[in-house]
């Protein structure tokens, strides 16, 4: 294959990797969200109970799986970057080259971009798990 068609081809890679790595942040708000409304439901009406609770646990466990499911997508796609990152690392061009010099420079600062947004969703998903964690804990010492 010739290293502009290689290029190109780690290009679009990089692209589809951008899009699903957007699809992710809706799907962390929702869980979110519906641990947010399950807490409502938990300290409304009548107050707290402890079949409010056990159904809080429930839905503790579903918000864990949720976030789990993922810090998992994220990891996969962090593999992929990688590989994607490491085949750019490895590309050698000759001596007139220099535009696919400049393409390969531009998207490994395209694909560092993506590395430094999947270690920071990261580290929001365990902010929010730990977060989750204490409300469930919160929660259990008012029953």
């Amino acid at each position: 294959m010739k290293p502009e068609d290689e290029l190109l081809q780690l290009g679009k890679l990089l692209d589809r990797q951008a899009k699903a790595f957007n699809t992710l942040s809706p799907k962390t708000n929702k869980v979110s969200e519906s641990w947010n409304k399950a807490v409502a439901s938990f300290e409304g009406g009548r107050g707290p109970s402890t079949a409010k609770f056990q159904t809080l646990t429930k839905r503790f466990d579903t918000a864990m799986a949720g976030y789990q499911k993922i810090e998992d997508t994220v990891d996969d796609q962090r593999a992929e970057l990688r590989a994607i990152t490491d085949r750019l690392r490895g590309m050698r061009f000759g001596i007139f080259s220099g535009k696919l010099k400049a393409a390969q420079k531009d998207l490994l600062l395209l694909a560092d971009e993506h590395h430094q947004g999947a270690r920071k969703l990261l580290e929001a998903l365990g902010r929010l798990r730990r977060e989750v964690g204490n409300e469930l804990s919160d929660a259990e010492s008012k029953i």
